[in-house]
């Protein structure tokens, strides 16, 4: 029985909780990279439900307890969100800044996320040229939220060229790499007439996701 195969197929089939169990089973044997990243997939997503705390802290305690930044990077998505326990947001902020310490792209674009500026009150206070910096690094080291959190943003502000551009280039990244919600805002801007003037923005795109293949971070991004 392949216990990371089992979790891998359990997530694509939305049956979350197997996923988890399945995932949880794999770290079990092998410090598994992809099956922290179904870990990681789950909390981004809001997937985790608070029966879920009983299978998964006892591993997160004991990996964050040891240094396992990946697992900080994880901890960070719970913190922030109440999936499977109270918010704590100092604790998610000090999470994501000890995994970006170590690299990881996914941190960068969590911890961005939060930094940009929204329309409800939260815990961090915003720096949109922060967050953008901490999102093209995270692109850089491939990270496809990153590049998704990227066109989401360009694509809601002011509507001008230069901004549409930019969104159209992320975007089509984000679709490239099967972002599924990447793909329908992509599509959108599709419609938009201006978007016929972006043939040299699709071809540096596809450089870009073809750059992002090459890729072999130590974690895959999520």
């Amino acid at each position: 029985m392949n216990h990371l195969i089992d979790a891998q197929i359990a997530l694509r089939a939305k049956q979350n909780h197997l996923a988890l169990t399945s995932a949880l089973l794999s770290l079990e044997i092998s410090p598994s990279p992809q099956a922290q990243c179904i870990l990681a997939r789950l909390a981004w997503d809001g997937l985790l439900k608070f029966e879920d705390a009983a299978f998964l802290m006892p591993w997160l305690e004991r990996e964050i307890a040891e240094g396992n930044a990946y697992a900080c990077f994880i901890g960070a998505l719970i913190d922030q969100s109440e999936q499977i326990c109270e918010a704590n947001m100092p604790r998610a902020i000090e999470r994501f800044q000890i995994a970006i310490s170590k690299g990881i792209a996914d941190a960068m674009a969590g911890y961005a996320n939060l930094l940009i500026p929204q329309n409800e009150i939260t815990a961090v206070m915003p720096d949109l040229k922060l967050a953008i910096k901490l999102l093209e690094q995270a692109l850089a080291l491939g990270s496809i939220e990153a590049a998704y959190l990227l066109g989401k943003h360009y694509r809601y502000e002011k509507q001008t060229p230069d901004n549409l551009q930019k969104a159209y280039y992320h975007l089509n990244v984000a679709r490239l790499l099967g972002h599924e919600n990447g793909h329908l805002l992509f599509l959108d801007i599709a419609q938009i007439k201006e978007a016929n003037n972006f043939v040299s923005t699709i071809e540096k795109s596809e450089q870009a996701y073809c750059r992002i293949l090459s890729l072999t971070p130590e974690y895959p991004c999520i």
